[in-house]
């Protein structure tokens, strides 16, 4: 049995057609449009959102600093803290900014602890309680995968916009047919359905 071969045309909604329609032109240059968009759009994205983060980061890194804190009381044991996390518990600590101001907060300590510890923590500027910075190359990571995400999402965008305009262009040349076909039923006496 003798194989048919498939022959595909490229570019068939840019050439002149006597059955390319309107709407398949449409398409045509709104994909063009959305991918031409998309590439620039995502690499900007990509760019930008990664130095915002290392700029952030290295905000961070400046604003805040190491304080010793000295524990208040002694920390609660394992079997009766309310709250275990990371096999530590919360407890008060006490701590005085450059200026000499005390401050007390929570953090979080080694079961048992007993008071009067001195406690590793960061404080921003104002002298309240602050996330230990990440360093450098954990800043750099988080930095370029942000960027990477906002070059996915701008892409994502650029795709389900494409989707939604095929969508639509779909719907319109269905009813198109359809009220095609309808006439032609009623041109041949109703013998088309």
């Amino acid at each position: 049995m003798p194989m048919t071969r498939r022959t595909t045309i490229t570019m068939w909604r840019w050439r002149r057609n006597r059955l390319r329609r309107r709407s398949d032109t449409i398409e045509a240059w709104v994909l063009l449009a959305a991918w031409v968009l998309a590439a620039p759009g995502a690499l900007v994205a990509a760019a930008v959102t990664t130095d915002v983060s290392v700029h952030r980061f290295d905000q961070q890194r400046r604003d805040s600093h190491p304080v010793t804190a000295v524990l208040t009381q002694r920390a609660a044991s394992a079997a009766t803290a309310r709250a275990v996390d990371d096999d530590q518990v919360w407890a008060t600590i006490r701590w005085s900014d450059p200026d000499g101001v005390m401050h007390t907060g929570r953090t979080k300590v080694a079961p048992g602890t007993p008071a009067g510890t001195p406690v590793p923590v960061w404080a921003d500027g104002h002298g309240h309680l602050v996330s230990k910075p990440s360093g450098p190359a954990t800043a750099e990571a988080t930095a370029v995968s942000n960027g990477a995400l906002a070059a996915a999402g701008v892409t994502a965008t650029a795709y389900a916009g494409t989707r939604l305009v095929r969508r639509r262009l779909d719907r319109r040349r269905m009813a198109a047919w359809a009220a095609e076909w309808e006439q032609a039923s009623a041109r041949w006496g109703g013998r088309t359905g």
